[in-house]
Parts: C-alpha cells; structure tokens; sequence
C-alpha cells in the first residue's frame, strides 16, 4: 500500500504467510487481528517506509514469526519474519513475540509501538532512532539479542526474567530492566552483555540470581560449553546484583578503559566467575561474602576490592575449575 491510501480490514483476525508493505503515507490496519504467524518455506517481511506510513499490528496476541522445514535429507533450513520502521514509518505490534524475528527501527520519526507487547523471544531487535522505547507490559526477555546504539535508551519497566539474552549498548545508548530478578544463560552459545562508550549503560541492578555459563550433551555424549560475557568498557557502565554462578564456562567479566563502571553494589556471592579490572578502573563488592572457583585479574593500575570479609572457596562446577588472583603493574590491588 502507498501513496496515502489506506486499507483497514475490520473482520480479519488471522495472518499466516503475509508479506505487508506500507510505503510512502500507506497504511495498512488489522484493528482484530489477533495472530501473527510466519512463513516455514520462506522470509517474511511487515515494513512501514516514510512519513505517514502505518502498519496496524497492535490487537495481536501472538506474533510467531519465520519459520522452518526439514528436507527429505533431514537438512534443516530456517526462515525469519522481519519488521522494519523506517524513514518516518510506524508498525505496531502486541501480544507474545516469538521464534525468529528481526526487527529494526531507522530514520527520523520512525515508531515500533511496543505498548501491547507482553513478551520478547526469538528477536534481533535493533533501533537507531533517537529517543526512548518502554516496553510496559512486557513481563520477560528471551533467545533475544537487544542493541541500543548512541540516543537510544530501551526500558522493559515490567519485564522480571531474561533468558538467553544478549545486550549491548554502545555510544551512550542504555538497556534498562529496574525490576528484572532473573537473568539465565543461554545452554546452546555464548552469551554477552556489554555497555562500551561514555554514556552507555546495562541496568540489571535488581536482579536476585544470574546464571550464566551454558553447556550440552550432544547425541554422541560430547560435552559443549559456553561463556557468558559481561563487558564495561571505554566508559562504558554495566550494574548487577544477587548471587552470581553459572555453569560451564562460567561468567567472564571485563572492566577496561578510563571512566568504565561495574556497579557491583547489591552482587552477595561470586562462583564460577572470573573478574578482569585494568585500565585505571575499580570495582568495589561492598556485599559479597562469599567467593567460590572465581578468577581475580588487577592490571595495569585496575583495583577489586571487597569491603566485607569474603569466603573463598572451590568447586568442580565448571570447566574452568581452577581460580587464582593477581595483581600486575603499578597501583594495582586486589
């Protein structure tokens, strides 16, 4: 649909297989639509481009996007739903997001309209307009990968569990979850969270557990197993909080670079974890009492400190059983 004209389908309250083009002041409007269901023998794509442009997705209750078949070889082949905003444009979406979505938002005024959205899974969400995007119904975050680049600030007011999820947020773009209590790794890959430039910032300051790490047993009885990253860096701020383990490889935090924070102020114990501080930086556990199988790494003038009497023990939990603390170079401390 374009130039201007508009299309509302009153009645319709199910999409399966739908490519959906609003360009140039089109819009396109499902007021009772209520699913959303991909293609499993091809990509999808739902695009609003330019001013004007709608796409009226906001009654759903389920988005279900890609898709996948197996061959008659048992080959797998796999699809995914795309959603952009962009150059002015507006898509709303609503309900559980699921399985395997892109979903990029570019251009001055371009609007994703979150409102209805009661759960993120199974997306690439990346968004490079200016401005602040809440997610207020959304209770959780899932196999997600979130990307808030410079001027964007993305905030899930509702969302309490994360799963599988990578962050990142660059040149001062924030990542803001005030009452997520959970944070689980991904079994299948590596995870990473990471806030790099002044300005950017990770918010996970209210969680109770954090479980990273990642590991399987293939069909044949190998073993795979993964990290989780945690990264502050280049002034870049990254907060946590609760009892830090996992499994695995473990978690793997780096504070690196003049002006890099780890806001570490509500972490109680460590295991399984390794701490990397250099740069001049400085990391003050205040409430951690308890340190099992965990890696202490002070370099190049980097500081960890721990105000409270820690406990420090052993644990075969991981691959990487074996733990050790050093310091190296000037003013370093551990």
């Amino acid at each position: 649909m374009q130039g201007g004209s508009s299309v509302t389908f009153d009645a319709a309250t199910l999409l399966s297989n739908v490519g959906l083009y609003a360009i140039g002041g089109g819009q396109i409007l499902f007021p009772a639509a209520t699913s959303y269901t991909g293609y499993n023998y091809g990509d999808t794509a739902i695009e609003a481009s330019g001013a004007g442009s709608w796409i009226d997705l906001s009654s759903l209750a389920t988005f279900y996007g890609g898709g996948e078949y197996s061959d008659s070889h048992g080959y797998g082949h796999y699809y995914t739903t795309y959603v952009n905003a962009l150059a002015g444009g507006k898509v709303d979406l609503a309900g559980a997001v699921s399985h395997r979505n892109v979903i990029t938002v570019d251009g001055a005024e371009s609007v994703l309209g979150v409102a209805g959205i009661t759960k993120l899974g199974g997306t690439v969400l990346t968004i490079n307009t200016p401005g602040t995007l809440t997610f207020t119904t959304a209770t959780e975050v899932t196999d997600s990968n979130l990307t808030a680049p410079t001027d964007v600030a993305l905030a899930f007011t509702g969302a309490t569990k994360l799963q599988s999820v990578n962050l990142t947020a660059t040149g001062g773009g924030q990542i803001l979850f005030p009452v997520a209590v959970s944070y689980m790794r991904n079994d299948y890959g590596d995870t990473v969270i990471q806030a790099s430039g002044v300005g950017s910032r990770i918010d996970l300051s209210h969680l109770s557990t954090f479980e990273g790490g990642g590991q399987y047993w293939d069909g044949h009885g190998y073993g795979h197993y993964y990290t989780t990253y945690v990264k502050a860096l280049a002034g870049g701020e990254v907060d946590l909080s609760g009892v830090l383990s996992a499994n695995g490889y473990g978690n793997s935090i780096t504070v690196d670079g003049a002006g890099s924070e780890l806001q570490v102020t509500g972490v109680t114990s460590l295991a399984a974890t390794s701490v990397t501080v250099q740069g001049g930086s400085s990391v003050t556990f205040d409430a951690a009492t308890l340190l099992s199988n965990v890696g202490l790494y002070a370099i190049g003038g980097g500081q960890i400190l721990f105000r409270r009497r820690a406990t420090r023990g052993t644990t075969t939990g991981t691959r990487r059983s074996r733990r050790v603390g050093r310091a190296a170079g000037s003013i370093c401390r551990v």
